[in-house]
């Protein structure tokens, strides 16, 4: 995928499928990609937890090797643009067979929510870990964002504790998108 697609699935994750160009498909698994370099980009991390100015962000992918290789196209030669302490970082992406390098990304997303997810997740807390995978079960489970399919729509929801624990701060430009508890929302 180049770069023009990656910006007009981010533009149907945020807008809905209105926003769709004809003839053009975006898939869930581009939208997800999409957003995961999205909350990345709004994501603040505590120094201590990156290392140079020019090491990179890591974006470690477990269980969804599909998410990896979107993820290594759409960030192929980008850094990072905004305000956060990621600025100007390439990013970098992992696929992971384990969970045991999981400690040494910025970003994990877990393409399926396991029996032994939470204990996992417990074991990431205060490791500066942004953590991203499927549905409420996931952030219930202690993840921080979990995405879902809302009216043919991405959509994700958000778990503030989980934030808190991992020692990071998500923009709130990002949390105020998520779905609000005890409702069904979807991106604007």
């Amino acid at each position: 995928m180049n770069v023009a697609a990656n910006l007009i699935a981010f533009g149907i994750v945020v807008l809905g499928a209105a926003a769709q160009p004809a003839g053009i498909r975006i898939s869930d698994d581009d939208a997800r990609s999409a957003l995961v370099v999205h909350f990345a980009r709004y994501t603040e991390w505590p120094a201590a937890r990156l290392d140079g100015p020019d090491t990179p962000l890591r974006i470690g992918v477990f269980d969804a090797p599909h998410i990896a290789s979107l993820l290594k196209v759409l960030v192929d030669g980008v850094r990072i643009h905004g305000t956060t302490t990621s600025e100007g970082r390439p990013l970098e992406v992992i696929p992971l067979q384990s969970l045991s390098a999981a400690q040494e990304c910025h970003v994990l997303y877990f393409g399926h929510t396991e029996a032994d997810t939470r204990e996992l997740l417990t074991g990431l807390q205060g490791k500066g870990v942004l953590t991203v995978g499927e549905g409420r079960e996931f952030v219930d489970a202690g993840g921080i964002l979990g995405f879902e399919l809302v009216d043919k729509r991405m959509a994700f929801h958000f778990n503030a504790q989980a934030m808190d624990r991992a020692g990071i701060r998500v923009g709130p430009g990002v949390i105020g998108l998520a779905i609000k508890a005890g409702r069904k929302g979807a991106l604007p």
